[in-house]
């Protein structure tokens, strides 16, 4: 009927047959696919599909990610930001896009003492501030409600654990 719609979730599979009215829009969160939503053409707002999903980080509810306002076109947030009155599989809204905040990384290394990360190398006696670190290309994200632990290991063999951060 008006104003329904199917939601997929990751990696599920849905392939509607039988019209053509059906279009689609998936919705991406830190650029990885969180849900794929079929509609019939022009029957269902984004903003709706949005308010009724629930977004959950661990047992906090994310309300913002729910506010149509806080989504964009483009991964990157280049594009236009979503408007109320976009439709599901709209012409430039077969993907919007959600990026959770960002921090900056501060870094005191005392002299003596480097780090690596990657490429990039911070000597002793110096303090930086990273920011925008992705370790996608090296790790997969997690997903929305996952535990993740960064632990800061002894370089030699791996083995001593110096510090760790858990997020969750």
């Amino acid at each position: 009927g008006a104003d329904s719609y199917i939601k997929v979730y990751g990696d599920g599979n849905f392939t509607p047959s039988g019209t053509t009215k059906i279009k689609s829009t998936v919705f991406n969160v830190n650029g990885n696919e969180y849900m794929t939503v079929y509609a019939i053409e022009g029957d269902v707002a984004i903003s709706a599909v949005l308010k009724d999903e629930a977004f959950v980080n661990g047992s906090t509810s994310v309300a913002a990610m729910s506010d149509f306002k806080n989504w964009n076109q483009d991964e990157y947030y280049l594009g236009e930001m979503l408007a109320d009155n976009k439709n599901v599989g709209e012409s430039g809204y077969a993907e919007v896009n959600y990026q959770t905040s960002t921090v900056d990384v501060k870094f005191t290394i005392p002299a003596g003492i480097s780090v690596e990360i990657g490429v990039l190398k911070i000597e002793g006696n110096d303090t930086i501030f990273i920011g925008d670190i992705s370790l996608s290309d090296h790790f997969p994200l997690a997903k929305v409600g996952d535990n993740v632990t960064v632990e800061f290991v002894n370089s030699k063999d791996n083995s001593e654990v110096i510090s760790s951060i858990k997020f969750n």
